[in-house]
């Protein structure tokens, strides 16, 4: 008898476009976020508005990772002029158990321009990129995150990779729940929008042990 075990190489998890006109499909909302038509970025009718008005964050949580040891996330972003006074604003959020940060995207206005950098949990030290300048417009950001010895971290905007983070161990942390939107750095001074819409996440299969789907034949 041979046993042969077959499947597929990527385990989907969210894909929102906010098309419902609502936030249904994420495990939850804080603070100031809404669906509306002028956040639209991906060819569809609506997106997702934060609004800010000081600290208080304005984020969606999606909780589909459920523990995951690798994750691709991609995601339309717009700045829409806001200001962070020199601070840096978590927005994006990788959470592990007890809702311990683990990866995220974070944004800054700069005397140069709106910036983005990736940083990752490396051992227990928050290890970042460089800055990296983006458009003051709609634009695509994409990260791939691996928990595991000699791990990688790479942050890509418009299908162009900007850097990628090597020899990490992160093979202490599983990721329990996303959360998208504006969620930490916030001070009370800021105040304004940020647009996302598009968002599109994925598990990757680095382990041969892990296969999604199995597909058993004799």
């Amino acid at each position: 008898m041979t046993l042969t075990v077959s499947g597929n190489a990527m385990g989907f998890l969210l894909n929102d476009g906010f098309e419902m006109g609502t936030l249904e499909g994420w495990a939850n909302a804080v603070g100031g976020v809404s669906v509306i038509p002028e956040a639209v970025m991906d060819g569809g009718q609506f997106g997702m508005k934060a609004q800010i008005n000081g600290a208080a964050p304005a984020y969606v949580v999606d909780q589909s990772p459920g523990g995951a040891a690798s994750y691709h996330a991609s995601f339309y972003f717009n700045p829409n002029g806001f200001d962070t006074l020199a601070d840096s604003v978590d927005i994006f959020t990788g959470v592990a158990a007890g809702s311990n940060a683990i990866f995220g995207v974070q944004f800054e206005r700069s005397a140069g321009g709106p910036e983005i950098r990736g940083w990752v949990l490396d051992n227990g030290v928050q290890t970042f990129t460089a800055w990296h300048h983006v458009n003051d417009a709609a634009q695509n950001i994409e990260l791939v995150w691996l928990g595991q010895n000699d791990a990688t971290f790479s942050l890509a905007v418009d299908g162009v990779v900007l850097e990628t983070l090597t020899g990490l161990n992160t093979s202490a942390y599983l990721l329990s729940e996303v959360w998208l939107g504006p969620s930490a750095g916030l001070t009370s001074g800021m105040t304004g929008n940020l647009y996302f819409d598009g968002f599109s996440s994925r598990l990757e299969i680095v382990n041969y042990n892990q296969i999604f789907l199995p597909v058993i034949s004799r």
